[in-house]
């Protein structure tokens, strides 16, 4: 009977091992087989965008058990929410974006708070890259996005998201409503010491001061941000904005040899981090910050030189011509 009973348990002990064997076999080809899909969506992005798209959306709407290697799904699935962002945005598909955003909601219960917040200020930010964006459509899903950050009480998720649609409603015009949600994020923000967040909110609220044209308003927030600024490291593209900025306001009172030093730094970081547009803005404000400071004659230098030497290519030579002809202008009058 004992040998009986020893037998039995061996064998049902057998069974579990081998079912165990093939659950884990199945879940690895599961996993190999969207990882695939995955490497054949990247290869496609730049061929056939439909079966990239297809690809993308069959990883991220997935649902097979893969065992132990939940995390290497999970990490699977963002990236293809990244990949998959991406070419909506090349496409200007700002409805799918919008879709993309709101259907990947309940994935963000299974992944980290700060992969969560990373995830949402992507695609806002791909929407906001869209050319000839509806900053009214972005202000309506950022009120959106903060209504769902309270319903499952991610505060900083909620503020960052407040920040970036103070920045819409400044881009589409609305100052009252942008001064109004700037002013109550400049006092939470300050509660909870984020200083990244100050910095991004104090430049905001002076670009919108500058909009309204109060010059001394403008001024003492950018001093506050930079102030923020300089007890933490920010980021090339934030610097690049404070300088910018601070060459508008110089700008604004005659000061236009500093203006012109600040945006000589702005040039640098944009064209450094490859944003040619926003670069090509900054070198017409440097070289028309030389027309108003009364040295016409280092225009052709400024052109000439290494790194503004590729904006006068042909894609670029109608901005810069005219500023080369404002200049000569000049010099005959």
């Amino acid at each position: 009977f004992l040998l009986k009973l020893l037998n039995s348990s061996i064998i049902d002990s057998l069974r579990k091992r081998k079912k165990g064997n093939n659950t884990n076999r199945t879940a690895m080809s599961s996993l190999s087989k969207l990882q695939e899909d995955y490497e054949r969506a990247v290869s496609l992005s730049d061929v056939s965008t439909s079966q990239s798209i297809s690809s993308y959306q069959s990883i991220i709407t997935n649902k097979d058990d893969v065992g132990d290697d939940e995390e290497e799904l999970n990490q699977l699935k963002e990236k293809a929410i990244y990949g998959l962002a991406e070419i909506y945005s090349k496409q200007g598909a700002t409805k799918e974006l919008q879709e993309l955003l709101l259907s990947i909601r309940p994935f963000f219960s299974v992944i980290s708070k700060a992969k969560t917040g990373k995830i949402m200020r992507t695609l806002i930010d791909n929407l906001s890259k869209i050319e000839n964006a509806d900053y009214k459509l972005l202000i309506t899903l950022c009120i959106d996005c903060v209504s769902w950050c309270k319903l499952e009480k991610r505060i900083f998720l909620k503020q960052q998201i407040e920040c970036r649609l103070c920045e819409y409603y400044l881009l589409n015009k609305e100052y009252q409503n942008a001064l109004k949600l700037c002013n109550r994020l400049i006092l939470n923000i300050k509660k909870l010491d984020d200083k990244h967040l100050l910095v991004e909110i104090h430049l905001i609220e002076s670009k919108i001061h500058h909009s309204l044209h109060n010059i001394a308003k403008a001024k003492a927030a950018l001093t506050a941000c930079r102030a923020a600024a300089n007890s933490i490291y920010i980021g090339p593209l934030l610097q690049a904005d404070i300088d910018m900025q601070a060459g508008s306001i110089s700008s604004e009172e005659r000061d236009y040899k500093t203006s012109y030093s600040y945006f000589y730094e702005a040039f640098e970081g944009f064209d450094g981090l490859k944003l040619n547009k926003r670069a090509l803005k900054a070198l017409k404000y440097m070289l028309l910050s030389k027309i108003m400071n009364d040295q016409p004659n280092d225009v052709k230098a400024v052109i000439s030189s290494k790194l503004a030497l590729k904006y006068s290519s042909s894609t670029n030579n109608k901005s810069i011509t005219i500023m080369k002809d404002i200049a000569i202008s000049y010099q005959k009058r």
